[in-house]
């Protein structure tokens, strides 16, 4: 990489009228400048030379190679940062303002910074770092994953691991995983059926161990997302053939089976954060990848466009990149999520060597989608329950920055054993709980944090039912009655 090229954080505003003339419409047919972005999974020539070290180094090191973030590195340009299909499938995805809430491309970056001005998007790229010529990163601890490999895996060693990804990893090989889209598609169904009957793979061969389910699942969601990508990239170039036979088959494999894969492969904020979910109802469970991203929290009205507020990124402890399996470190050393689910009564599995969540299969409509069907669904009850949430976080010393009405399943037709008369609903996504410090134990964060909630609003996208939700926020705020009685719940809840 030249000296010119460093890795940077940066954080793009992309509602500024350069960028949205060069973005639209979509897809732009313009070329911007050439950037290489830290993607969701590590790219085949970098598993391949996983595989190799797996063959001829077995052991911990070689099993935590893949989680190595310059693997991930992917070279585009930055007419690509943002799908098509979000500017094609909402209008207003570049302009939209709410809560201050609009779009801001964030994540690691590395381009030819000398020459950031002739471009429509790099010219306005803020940077919160620079990391230099090799990215700043925290990944797996080694001595954690030793401690859950039985757990996770089945096996005691590293080397008996090493030997069923790697097979794994030789198998995908002969069924042209990275080629073709008919080898692509079919090499999905093939390792999705293993999984479900439990077919060869899963049982030993000679030699050869049974590869675990937590890598077969593992292996899926990266065969999906290489599917997602590929089709995103036709729709780039315009290729409708390939896009549409993409589609086509994503389709029809959600209506046989069930199974999809939702990839949020970049981060925009005000948006949607980069991860991996893959919904699997005849596996029974869903599994859920973080992106790899900078330690950061969200920065208020930290600047201002247009006599608007924006929400921006703003970088926390040393700015590293968390990768995925970095992230599931950090969850599993802090003890917060496993319990926070428990508690709202759904089970979680945590698998610390490939980094990501499996839980439960459940079905029903997010809150944004059950209250948008139906607008007096969003009642003071019901905004009782989100809140309690943010109350069982309190007592547990725990803050959660992100309420999104999306993060909510609704499953209609069970009760909920928690607040009766309203119907069970489950938050699925704990990602962004953290510890609270000492120095915030204070009333005025502690009331701050209360008030987070309240931004749950904009996550509708909806203006009439934002002012419900706000109203709603406020007349529970001021209810001194109300506010003891959910604390006391929480209590109960977390000390029992």
């Amino acid at each position: 990489m030249q000296a010119d090229s460093a890795f940077r954080v940066v954080n793009i505003p992309l509602n500024r009228d350069d960028i949205v003339d060069f973005l639209l419409p979509a897809p732009a047919g313009k070329t911007g400048a050439k950037a290489g972005i830290i993607k969701q999974r590590a790219s085949a020539d970098a598993e391949a030379l996983w595989a190799k070290m797996l063959k001829e180094q077995p052991g911990m090191a070689a099993l935590l190679m893949r989680d190595n973030p310059h693997g991930f590195v992917q070279q585009l340009t930055t007419d690509r940062l943002v799908p098509v299909e979000h500017l094609t499938g909402d209008d207003t995805f570049l302009t939209r303002n709410l809560g201050g809430w609009s779009p801001v491309w964030f994540g690691v970056m590395a381009a030819k910074w000398s020459e950031a001005a002739s471009d429509p998007l790099l010219r306005y790229a803020i940077t919160l770092t620079e990391y230099g010529q090799a990215v700043n990163w925290l990944g797996a601890d080694p001595a954690l994953v030793a401690a859950r490999l039985g757990q996770e895996t089945g096996f005691e060693t590293p080397e008996e691991v090493c030997a069923a990804v790697l097979r794994m990893l030789e198998w995908r090989e002969t069924r042209g995983f990275n080629s073709t889209t008919e080898n692509m598609t079919a090499c999905a169904l093939s390792l999705y059926e293993d999984i479900r009957d439990e077919g060869p793979l899963t049982r030993p061969d000679g030699k050869k161990p049974g590869v675990p389910r937590v890598v077969l699942l593992d292996e899926l969601l990266g065969q999906l997302a290489r599917i997602e990508e590929r089709r995103r990239t036709a729709l780039f170039e315009m290729d409708a053939e390939t896009a549409s036979a993409l589609k086509n088959w994503q389709d029809e494999l959600l209506r046989e089976t069930g199974l999809m894969l939702i990839l949020k492969a970049e981060y925009i904020m005000g948006r949607g954060r980069c991860s991996a979910v893959m919904i699997a109802p005849e596996l029974g469970c869903v599994v859920k990848q973080p992106g790899p991203e900078p330690f950061h929290e969200a920065h208020l009205a930290a600047a201002t466009h247009n006599g608007k507020p924006e929400n921006r990124p703003r970088l926390t402890q040393d700015g590293a990149l968390v990768t995925s399996a970095g992230r599931i470190r950090l969850i599993l050393e802090e003890g917060l999520i496993e319990r926070l689910n428990h508690l709202f009564h759904h089970k979680v599995e945590l698998c610390s060597l490939l980094g990501y969540i499996t839980e439960p299969f459940v079905t029903g409509p997010t809150l944004q989608e059950y209250v948008l069907e139906q607008h007096d669904r969003l009642s003071p009850e019901v905004y009782e329950f989100i809140q309690l949430h943010q109350q069982v976080c309190e007592v547990m010393g725990v803050e959660n920055g992100d309420w999104h009405a999306a993060n909510f399943i609704v499953v209609s037709d069970k009760p909920n054993p928690l607040m009766p008369g309203i119907p069970l609903m489950i938050h699925i996504d704990w990602g962004a709980a953290r510890a609270l410090t000492a120095g915030e134990l204070t009333h005025e964060a502690t009331e701050a944090r209360y008030n987070q909630v309240k931004n749950i609003a904009f996550s509708y996208q909806d203006a009439h039912l934002a002012k419900i939700s706000e109203r709603l926020h406020n007349d529970l705020a001021q209810s001194a009655e109300r506010r003891s009685r959910l604390r006391a719940m929480a209590e109960k809840m977390v000390n029992a």
